[in-house]
């Protein structure tokens, strides 16, 4: 009986360590399988510029299947029962007349390339899409956000405010709907750099915001 005892400790004490091993190995393995590796089709190199409309750039501009990938990560968006949240934004506010909506951003955030996303940087992004880039159309379909913007001001660092001449009671439903919040560049991208009528450089397309980069060109057959 004392044997049995023994035998059954010592059985339990190797599972416990067997255990304890493969904790360790399925830890290890999360900490290196922390990159998804996913292939881009090859539409991808039409439309390289988020910021331009395709239509009135159409050679260049348009927003892709790529862009969902390599660049959409917008200031607020909706959650699943479709309230309004920040995202990259840490808090949002807009004024009593619905004139001026402010941002304050979260700190850390970076481009693909590792370069910063300020207030400025959207500024820019901003001050691009709703009187350049998409200008054209947005005041053609009537859309508010174009119709009535402003101007933009990176008040410091990390506070954005947008001004517009006139509130309406859904502009965030509308700035998220059509102002082209989340497909974002970086200004010194364009050339001439910091212009908001600038051209993005062909070797800059992917450099986003969004969860994944483009870090390889190549192509891959597809089985039928």
């Amino acid at each position: 009986m004392k044997v049995n005892i023994r035998i059954t400790t010592a059985r339990i004490a190797a599972l416990l360590v067997l255990a304890a091993l493969l904790g360790a190995g399925v830890q290890a393995a999360v900490a290196v399988e922390n990159t998804m590796t996913i292939a881009i089709g090859d539409r991808a190199g039409i439309g390289t510029d988020p910021t331009l409309g395709s239509k009135a750039f159409p050679d260049i501009g348009g927003i892709k299947f790529h862009h969902y990938y390599t660049h959409w990560e917008p200031l607020i968006t909706y959650d699943n029962r479709s309230d309004i949240i920040p995202w990259l934004a840490e808090s949002y506010e807009v004024s009593d007349d619905h004139k001026t909506i402010t941002f304050q951003l979260r700190k850390g955030i970076t481009f693909a390339d590792g370069k910063s996303l300020n207030a400025s940087v959207l500024k820019f992004n901003f001050d691009r899409k709703l009187t350049y880039g998409s200008a054209k159309i947005g005041r053609e379909q009537k859309w508010p956000i174009y119709i009535y913007y402003d101007h933009s001001e990176a008040v410091d660092e990390y506070t954005l405010k947008l001004y517009f001449t006139q509130g309406w009671l859904d502009i965030l439903r509308d700035f998220i709907s059509n102002s082209g919040d989340g497909y974002f560049i970086h200004p010194e991208d364009v050339d001439p750099t910091w212009d908001v009528q600038g051209k993005l450089k062909p070797e800059r397309r992917f450099n986003g915001l969004g969860p994944y980069y483009v870090d390889e060109k190549a192509s891959i057959p597809i089985r039928r």
